[in-house]
């Protein structure tokens, strides 16, 4: 069977490129990455990617889940997916209609990116905001002005748009698998990126370090939210660019 007729919605794809799509879909099912779940959709058109975003811990996403999706169009990988965020988020980098501002999907895309690293960025982006770019300015002026409100206002949003269903129970785990649950903590809950209230969680004997959402690593020293406020405020009168 060929790949467009195993991935129904590949069919405006070159071979080439529907086989790249179709393998990257197969391994965010076989190997999603952390915090990251690939969603079947019922028209199986894969043409949208769909997948369910767990907000990282020590931020006001924590315990919310989020529906994202990526559309790819007929000139993809070339030109970058378009994001959109499917379940309401209150966030400086995400419009309220849900698109999604962040530079690996603009100025600093590159055909090599995988699906599965750009939904990693997207998840990224929950722990480190970049307020300058915002496309929700309310939320950007409280990230730079009054950090409490925001968080306030983005854990609010979290609790009633993105509440994450209640794990399974050891025995149901046990009664499905016949084996106990994986807890969700450790260095595998949050490999490669750092939650603002420290470093990566379960590697205490490595360097720390953040994926941050232009795709690159840092090193991190203390709460990644404070620095990234207090650099946002000094950026204001250095006039950053927009991502």
């Amino acid at each position: 069977m060929s790949m467009k007729r195993k991935f129904p919605g590949l069919e405006n794809f070159p071979p080439q490129v529907a086989s790249r799509v179709s393998r990257e879909i197969i391994s965010l099912v076989n190997q999603p990455p952390d915090g990251i779940r690939y969603l079947q959709t019922d028209d199986g058109i894969m043409s949208e990617i769909h997948a369910h975003i767990a907000g990282p811990e020590g931020t006001p996403y924590e315990r919310g889940e989020f529906h994202v999706r990526l559309i790819l169009g007929s000139d993809y990988p070339q030109s970058p997916p378009l994001g959109f965020f499917s379940t309401k988020i209150y966030h400086p980098n995400v419009s309220l209609k849900g698109e999604i501002c962040v530079n690996t999907l603009k100025r600093d895309w590159n055909a090599d990116v995988s699906l599965s690293h750009v939904l990693q960025i997207i998840r990224c982006l929950l722990i480190v905001p970049f307020p300058e770019s915002s496309l929700n300015d309310e939320a950007g002026k409280f990230f730079m002005e009054d950090y409490a409100s925001y968080a306030q206002r983005a854990a609010l949003w979290t609790r009633i748009h993105a509440p994450a269903p209640p794990p399974p129970s050891e025995d149901s785990c046990k009664a499905s698998r016949g084996s106990s649950c994986e807890s969700p903590t450790g260095a595998a809950a949050e490999r490669g990126c750092v939650s603002p209230g420290g470093g990566v969680k379960g590697g205490a004997d490595r360097p720390t370090k953040v994926l941050t959402p232009t795709g690159k690593t840092s090193p991190s020293k203390s709460s990644k939210v404070e620095k990234a406020r207090d650099k946002h405020k000094q950026a204001k009168t250095k006039g950053l660019k927009r991502l």
